[in-house]
């Protein structure tokens, strides 16, 4: 059984990789500054719980999981730009928890396919760079840690262990219908394109969090512990048409900016009599900020969306996002209109 490891009071010193992915979500260094190889895929994988095997042909490697759980660790979780990983998985609720034990952050740049659910951990970072193409049941890509018996009991509850790596999305990420994707860490950034269409898009910063589904299946996020510096960012696309969008974030800086922020699109539109939702939620001491497009808009007759909108200083405000009074100017359209 893998033990969450105990917190250190100081950062480790961060391996080139690390502090490249680090750098990047705060736009300090260009994002092909990392050399992987083409071919690049995870390292010295183990099977520490559950059943099922690991081969690999080329450039191509299959992760064959017979239990409706399974751990895995790697030395190293990377995928180069022509290389795949699959996981064969038993069916869409089956779940493969997998860590990676190495100081670098992972990189992925090619496919990852499953048809399942994928958790993929490393305290030091993920990385899905430009072209990076994700096709999953469900994702978690997480900094922060799951203990074995959370994870074997389905509580689902994630905590960091002092490192602060960052999570960065450039690619497309894509659940099935009715799937979720959660991005979660200290500071969380998509540039790219997030899809769970039905589902559940999840953006959470902080030290603790807890993921629920509730009974329709969506997931809901609850930051338990705050994080110096937490943030959540959307400069792309989250799309959930007729699910939830949430992004929440805790800081426990004393003096901060945002720690929710939206430049890019948020759609989460009613879908075959399902009605979306948005959440933007800073916490107590955050504030949200939005400057992009939020879309929770009925397409059908008695179909409505709903965005929430708190703002940590001020209090909380709420608001209907398909009032035409509250459109947001897209990208596209020019300043002043």
């Amino acid at each position: 059984m893998h033990a969450t490891p105990s917190r250190r009071r100081q950062r480790p010193t961060l391996k080139p990789l690390a502090l490249a992915v680090l750098c990047a979500v705060h736009g300090l260094m260009p994002q092909h500054a990392m050399a992987l190889d083409a071919g690049a895929l995870p390292t010295n994988g183990q099977i520490t719980s559950g059943s099922g095997g690991i081969s690999q042909a080329g450039n191509v490697l299959d992760v064959t999981q017979n239990s409706q759980q399974l751990i895995a660790t790697w030395e190293r979780f990377n995928i180069g730009k022509d290389a795949q990983v699959n996981f064969h998985q038993p069916n869409a609720s089956a779940v493969a928890l997998n860590r990676v034990t190495a100081s670098d952050a992972s990189q992925i740049l090619g496919q990852l396919n499953a048809n399942g659910q994928v958790y993929l951990i490393n305290p030091s970072g993920v990385l899905f760079g430009n072209g990076a193409s994700v096709n999953v049941g469900g994702l978690v890509a997480s900094t922060l840690d799951i203990n074995d018996d959370d994870f074997k009991a389905g509580r689902l509850r994630f905590q960091g262990d002092g490192q602060r790596g960052a999570v960065i999305n450039q690619g497309t990420l894509r659940a099935a219908d009715g799937g979720s994707v959660a991005l979660l860490g200290g500071e969380v950034r998509n540039e790219g394109a997030v899809i769970a269409r039905m589902g559940s898009v999840v953006l959470g910063g902080g030290e603790k969090m807890t993921l629920d589904y509730n009974g329709d299946g969506l997931i809901n996020l609850q930051v338990d512990e705050a994080a110096v510096g937490a943030s959540v960012a959307n400069r792309g696309l989250l799309q959930a048409d007729g699910g939830t969008v949430l992004m929440s974030a805790r800081t426990s800086d004393a003096m901060v900016g945002s720690v929710v922020n939206n430049e890019g699109v948020i759609e989460a539109r009613s879908l075959q009599q399902r009605n979306g939702r948005i959440v933007l939620d800073g916490g107590d001491n955050g504030v949200v900020a939005n400057s992009g497009v939020i879309d929770a808009s009925g397409r059908g007759a008695g179909e409505h969306g709903r965005g929430d909108r708190t703002h940590g200083l001020g209090g909380a405000r709420r608001r209907r996002e398909d009032d035409p009074r509250l459109q947001r100017r897209r990208p596209d359209q020019p300043a002043g209109r």
